[in-house]
């Protein structure tokens, strides 16, 4: 995620996103595009270090409020699976990522995320991934199209995918920004 000046800039349901939290249970989430800001306050903060007490979530409140306030921006985590309407399209998705899980470069790929792979995985950690996609179930949760000019890796983002992976290891919300042409130029997974 780009940083600047303090803040973390990004994208979030399509629309640009800047955002800053700190350790004692704050966020302040901005959507520029929708004129929209949302400040959390807590004092139930945990340091990122403390692993066995929880806190509170403050960029997870700040995300459901926005939800409240728009639920086309409802974070992908809290979206309910829906009928899949191009189960083609999710398999060649899930095919790729096994791919690049096991070190073949996938067509449906763009060639910058693929160098990017390979410059910075380690094939011990593509290995542990692969064996996380092994058996896994994928539920279609929605799509969004950007609402700005997006680019990733030189490539135009013409869609946002969102599913959720339900693994033996946990669930994970896998997210794919795909080219006009339905190439991947990005893929990542948050922890639901």
């Amino acid at each position: 995620m780009p940083y600047g000046f303090g803040w973390f800039l990004g994208d979030d349901r399509g629309y640009r996103v800047t955002e800053h939290g700190g350790s004692s249970g704050t966020d302040l989430l901005r959507l520029p595009d929708k004129r929209l800001t949302v400040i959390v306050l807590t004092n139930l903060g945990v340091p990122v270090f403390v692993r066995e007490v929880r806190g509170a979530d403050a960029e997870a409140i700040a995300r459901a409020v926005v939800g409240l306030y728009d639920p086309a921006l409802l974070a992908p985590q809290m979206l309910t699976p829906k009928l899949d309407p191009n189960p083609a399209l999710t398999r060649q998705l899930f095919g790729a990522l096994r791919e690049m899980a096991n070190g073949t470069e996938s067509p449906l790929v763009v060639p910058a995320l693929l160098a990017w792979i390979h410059d910075h995985e380690s094939a011990d950690s593509l290995h542990r991934f692969a064996g996380l996609l092994q058996g896994a179930r994928f539920e279609f949760l929605g799509h969004d199209v950007p609402h700005h000019a997006l680019r990733y890796f030189g490539a135009d983002i013409a869609g946002i995918y969102y599913y959720r992976m339900v693994t033996d290891r946990g669930t994970f919300v896998r997210t794919f920004w795909l080219t006009h042409d339905q190439k991947i130029a990005n893929t990542f997974q948050t922890r639901e």
